[in-house]
């Protein structure tokens, strides 16, 4: 029986992918509920992935790492797809700042409220800075950055567009990553649009202290400096394509 795993990365528009991931699975009668991995601040191991796919068809994995891909693929004889949601990682790390110093919750990230004590602290270009070295946004970026290419079980796909189209009513991209982990999407299913979840704000719309800021891609571009480019190049490696 094959089992199917949802790869998501922090600020990856991955609580609004997976809530539509979920809804669709339940409303296809493909799944109730899609055991959630979480695997930070440290890897997964195997034995978590493997209990993981004990329970259900369907596993979620919203701070993926690229280990995962070779744990699955030792996994035998476990036959396996997935979908993997990325984004260009600068604009990750501007999205990982302006959540993380407004609107990120607290509780559910360690050491969140002392780096958002001093992202209030400072201005953009230093608080970008420090953002690289919070260690949740610095593992998605590596994440992001390392995973596995073209791997014929992995379908990838850029969150923040397929956002931006199911928000807009468009759902051919999702449709296209629900096929295959074989959760068919019918005529009827309709996801939350951006204004519903903006508070009726339009897509060019921006605000910076609300969760769902603005939802367009190649946002890095507004906000990074010289300082913050080179440091990115840096730490990072070459710009992502």
């Amino acid at each position: 029986m094959t089992k199917y795993w949802i790869f998501l990365h922090h600020k990856c528009a991955s609580q609004y992918l997976r809530a539509q991931v979920s809804a669709a699975g339940q409303h296809a009668k493909r799944l109730t509920e899609i055991p959630a991995l979480n695997s930070f601040p440290d890897p997964p191991k195997p034995e978590s992935m493997i209990y993981a796919m004990s329970r259900s068809d369907y596993c979620l994995d919203d701070n993926a790492w690229p280990e995962s891909v070779r744990i699955l693929d030792l996994a035998h004889p476990v036959d396996w797809r997935a979908v993997h949601f990325t984004r260009d990682p600068r604009d990750l790390l501007v999205s990982a700042y302006f959540s993380h110093k407004h609107s990120h919750g607290l509780h559910s990230v360690p050491g969140l409220r002392a780096h958002r004590e001093a992202l209030c602290s400072t201005g953009i270009e230093t608080g970008l800075l420090m953002e690289m070295d919070f260690y949740l946004t610095d593992q998605a970026i590596r994440s992001i950055l390392t995973w596995p290419k073209k791997h014929p079980k992995v379908t990838t796909l850029d969150a923040i567009a397929l956002a931006s189209q199911m928000a807009v009513g468009d759902y051919a991209l999702f449709r296209y990553a629900t096929d295959w982990i074989d959760i068919p999407v019918g005529p009827e299913f309709a996801a939350p649009t951006w204004e519903t979840i903006s508070d009726g704000r339009q897509v060019d719309e921006e605000l910076n202290t609300h969760h769902y800021r603005h939802g367009v891609q190649g946002d890095w571009r507004r906000y990074f400096t010289a300082a913050v480019t080179q440091e990115f190049a840096r730490r990072y490696g070459t710009e992502p394509a």
